[in-house]
């Protein structure tokens, strides 16, 4: 799976570049391809006020509310950062 990061702490001019993230097609439990079609597929069955625009046009992590209503909103990459970090921890990667 090739990924397109737009714009990195060290891309500051948003030049972009694709990197490659590997499939694990034997383990979907640990495959980022397996996770991120899910949560493409939540995304379409969630009203989110993105007006039903595609895949490519939507942003990858949005804004989720307490009663569990996806806001269709970007998190910003510091929000992005955090959640990834919680999640590190709680698997008990530190570091």
């Amino acid at each position: 799976m090739r990924v397109l990061v737009r714009r990195s702490k060290t891309d500051q001019c948003s030049a972009g570049k694709e990197v490659a993230v590997w499939v694990n097609p034997t383990e979907l439990g640990c495959c980022p391809l397996a996770a991120l079609q899910a949560g493409w597929d939540f995304r379409r069955l969630a009203a989110d006020g993105t007006g039903r625009a595609s895949d490519a046009a939507l942003p990858l992590f949005v804004g989720l509310s307490k009663a569990g209503q996806l806001s269709g909103v970007a998190l910003s990459d510091k929000a992005v950062w955090r959640l990834v970090r919680d999640a590190a921890k709680a698997a008990g990667i530190e570091g």
